[in-house]
């Protein structure tokens, strides 16, 4: 299990996980969790053990389908481009239960070859652009409170805000138009090295703190 996931699921002891991408199995296979739900694109991974569900197929169809159920923790690490990947954030928001935290995967990838965020894919090391759903969930949704954790590929931790208010600064920014239905498409990641304050980094133990005091 990434040590980032392992220290959220041992601080927030979550019943029902879900995992968008799972690959060949192997993560969601270590997640200490009594209910596990796995998503993706790919048949069910021989290794996977018989106690985890798992539903093959795009991820936008399968979460809008689990409408009904709702998830304490979801992992979203599947399709690495940023209008994919912040639509299955928008569908987890649907199935997250009460107090529950969104976590994505590869949003930190600034200190790294361009290549490694590039779209489409032209290097085994690949984020992708999805560092772009951290300045689009912060930046131009109301009622959610984000930070990212730096271990590459980089964590963003997320979760609505207690009480349903908007904690999340709307940032004066550059070359972005927050109206539009995905602002950052036309920026690129040097972009996003010169607004680092928008990715509110932290460490994971700060971030558990925070996440504790606001998320109920």
């Amino acid at each position: 299990m990434y040590p980032v996931i392992e220290a959220i699921i041992n601080a927030t002891r979550p019943k029902r996980y879900l995992e968008v991408g799972v690959w060949d199995g192997k993560h969601l296979l270590t997640v200490d969790a009594p209910d596990r739900t796995g998503i993706d694109i790919l048949e069910r991974p021989a290794g996977l053990d018989d106690g985890a569900r798992y539903f093959a197929g795009n991820s936008h169809d399968v979460l809008t389908a689990l409408s009904g159920e709702k998830f304490d923790m979801i992992f979203v690490d599947g399709l690495h481009h940023y209008k994919h990947c912040i639509k299955d954030i928008l569908l987890s928001v649907d199935v997250l239960a009460p107090g529950g935290v969104i976590v994505v995967h590869d949003v930190f990838p600034l200190d790294s070859p361009d290549e490694v965020s590039a779209v489409p894919r032209v290097s085994g090391e690949w984020t992708g652009d999805v560092w772009k759903v951290v300045p689009h969930v912060l930046c131009a949704w109301a009622g959610f409170q984000g930070y990212v954790v730096p271990e590459y590929p980089g964590y963003f931790v997320m979760w609505p805000t207690a009480f349903g208010l908007p904690v999340a600064v709307k940032w004066n920014l550059r070359d972005v138009d927050l109206n539009c239905e995905f602002p950052f498409d036309g920026v690129g990641i040097d972009w996003a090295r010169k607004n680092r304050h928008v990715f509110n980094v932290s460490n994971i133990e700060e971030v558990i703190n925070e996440m504790n005091l606001r998320r109920f």
